[in-house]
C-alpha cells in the first residue's frame, strides 16, 4: 500500500497542482480515494483499486462524464472537476460537504421534504436535458439485461414480454442518465440541495431510468418513494413506460446481487423486502400492458 500511495499522490499532483493529501482509504466500489486540499478548497482524488478491467473502465467513464458535464454546463449540481487523466487513471474532484439522503432522513419531516423536493427537481432537469449526444457514454443493453433476468427466473415470462414491448416503444427516446442514483450517490448539502456524485455508470438510458434507480435506492425513505411515484405519474408516457421497465430490471439486478451474498438472516430480510419491490414493479408493469 505505501508504494501504491506514492503512485497515487504523483498522479494526483500531475493533474491537480497544489493537491495536498490528507487521508487515503479503499472504497467498496473498487476504487481508492484520497481526501485532500487544493488552493480551490477541499478535494477528493479517485483511482482504481487495482487493474481490474471493470474498475478501470468505470473510472474512465466517470472521467468522461465529469468532463462532459464541465464542458456543457451540468444540468444538475455535481462536484467541480479539478483534474483528470484517463491514461494515469486519476480523477480529482471538489469534495462536497454533505451526507447521503438515506442518512438525512433522520432529520425533521420538513427538512426531509425539502431534500426530496430538491432531488426530484434535479432528476426532472436531468431527464429533460438535451445535451450533445456525442460522447455521452455507452448505451445500456436492456435486451441483454432482460435476457439474463429472465434466464435466472428473476422476472416472469409475462413480465419479460411486457418489458420487451416497452423497450421497443420507448427505446428510441433514451436520454443521458446518471445510471446509479443510489443512496451513496445522493449527497444532501447543509442547505438541503442535492449533489449527484459517482458518475461511473453514466450514459444513454431509458427515460425515467434515474427515477427507477432512485426509487430502488430509497427503500428506507418511504416518503421519497411516494414522491418519486407521483412525479413519474405526472410525467410523459415515455417516462412512465421507461420507469416501469427500468425499475423491473433494476430490482432484478439488486435481487441477484443479494442472492450472491452468504446465507443468513440479513440476506433473508433483504430478499423479503425486495420481494415486495418486485411485486410493486410487477403490478405497475401489468397496469401498462
Amino acid at each position: 500500500m505505501p508504494h501504491l500511495k506514492r503512485a497515487h499522490l504523483h498522479a494526483a499532483a500531475a493533474v491537480c497542482p497544489g493537491f495536498i493529501p490528507l487521508d487515503l482509504y479503499p472504497n467498496p466500489g473498487g476504487m481508492v480515494l484520497i481526501t485532500g486540499t487544493t488552493p480551490a478548497g477541499p478535494a477528493l482524488a479517485k483511482f482504481p483499486a487495482d487493474e481490474n478491467d471493470d474498475h478501470v473502465v468505470r473510472l474512465r467513464r466517470e472521467i468522461a462524464a465529469y468532463t462532459l458535464l464541465a464542458e456543457t454546463c451540468a444540468p444538475v449540481p455535481v462536484p467541480r472537476l479539478l483534474g483528470a487523466d484517463p491514461a494515469l487513471g486519476v480523477l480529482v474532484l471538489e469534495r462536497i460537504d454533505g451526507r447521503a439522503l438515506v442518512e438525512a432522513r433522520r432529520g425533521d419531516a420538513r427538512s426531509v421534504e425539502v431534500q426530496i423536493d430538491a432531488l426530484l427537481a434535479a432528476l426532472a432537469t436531468l431527464a429533460s436535458w438535451h445535451g450533445p449526444r456525442a460522447g455521452l457514454g455507452v448505451e445500456s443493453d436492456y435486451v441483454r439485461d432482460l435476457t439474463v433476468a429472465g434466464g435466472l427466473g428473476l422476472v416472469s415470462a409475462g413480465e419479460a414480454r411486457i418489458v420487451g414491448a416497452l423497450l421497443e416503444d420507448v427505446g428510441e427516446h433514451s436520454c443521458y442518465s446518471h445510471g446509479a442514483v443510489w443512496g451513496t450517490h445522493l449527497l444532501v448539502q447543509p442547505d438541503g440541495s442535492p449533489v449527484l456524485i459517482g458518475w461511473g455508470r453514466a450514459g444513454m438510458r431509458l427515460p425515467g431510468a434515474d427515477y427507477a434507480s432512485a426509487w430502488c435506492a430509497l427503500a428506507a425513505v418511504p416518503a421519497a418513494r411516494a414522491r418519486i411515484e407521483q412525479a413519474v405519474a405526472a410525467s410523459s408516457p415515455q417516462i412512465r413506460a421507461g420507469f416501469a421497465a427500468a425499475r423491473s430490471l433494476e430490482v432484478a439486478r439488486i435481487i441477484l446481487q443479494v442472492l450472491q451474498k452468504p446465507a443468513g438472516s440479513a440476506r433473508e430480510a433483504a430478499l423479503e423486502n425486495l420481494s415486495k419491490d418486485a411485486r410493486a414493479s410487477r403490478r405497475d408493469l401489468y397496469a401498462l400492458a
